[in-house]
């Protein structure tokens, strides 16, 4: 149900580099002061582990990884990277991500512009890794003017998120605003309370 944008295009091009090269020009035609990388470009929609396993995305890996994965439907094939290469896909993906946050806020601060990124889904950096292939040294790196912070108390508790979760959300949540805090020191965070 996501475009997944660490694929090549029909011409062979990375989608990232194709977005990448009409970020300035979007950003000077409309005279924006600056660009924000939101859901599904700050972090993929889907979990890591429900992701593309398409031919691009598993030749991408196994040619990074090293391996082999055996060609049978994506369905096998899915499950077998889950079971043999869990942390590889993982660390393959946050590769990925991380090289694409870096080329976008290169794109956006070479056109003179902010560059602001929205949180990865209310994950704390260990989650947003695992779960999502987030690295928020990343953003570091890529000299992120301000980080939206998702926190939606609020929604969790409107539309019952934390029924049976067995942790209290809020408590999730205060947690990972500590967690964000203490490995992005001195980005500029922008909450957003969802409600």
């Amino acid at each position: 149900d996501c475009i997944c944008l660490w694929k090549h295009l029909s011409d062979g091009t990375f989608y990232e580099d194709f977005f990448c090269s009409k970020i300035p020009g979007f950003l000077q035609d409309y005279g924006f002061k600056g660009f924000m990388l939101g859901d599904g470009y700050t972090y993929p929609r889907a979990p890591l582990v429900h992701g593309d396993f398409s031919e691009d995305m598993i030749g991408q890996f196994s040619e990074w990884a090293n391996v082999s994965v055996p060609e049978k439907p994506v369905p096998e094939r899915a499950e077998y990277i889950r079971s043999h290469f869990r942390r590889k896909w993982m660390e393959f993906h946050v590769m990925r991500q991380s090289q694409f946050i870096r080329k976008v806020g290169k794109a956006i601060h070479c056109a003179g512009k902010e560059f602001v990124a929205l949180s990865a889904a209310v994950r704390d950096p260990f989650e947003a890794m695992w779960r999502l292939a987030v690295d928020y040294r990343a953003f570091m790196e890529a000299k992120v003017d301000a980080m939206i912070i998702e926190s939606s108390i609020g929604t969790i508790e409107l539309e019952k998120w934390d029924a049976g979760a067995g942790i209290s959300m809020f408590d999730r949540n205060r947690a990972m605003l500590l967690r964000m805090r203490a490995f992005m020191p001195g980005v500029k965070f922008i909450q957003l309370h969802c409600v």
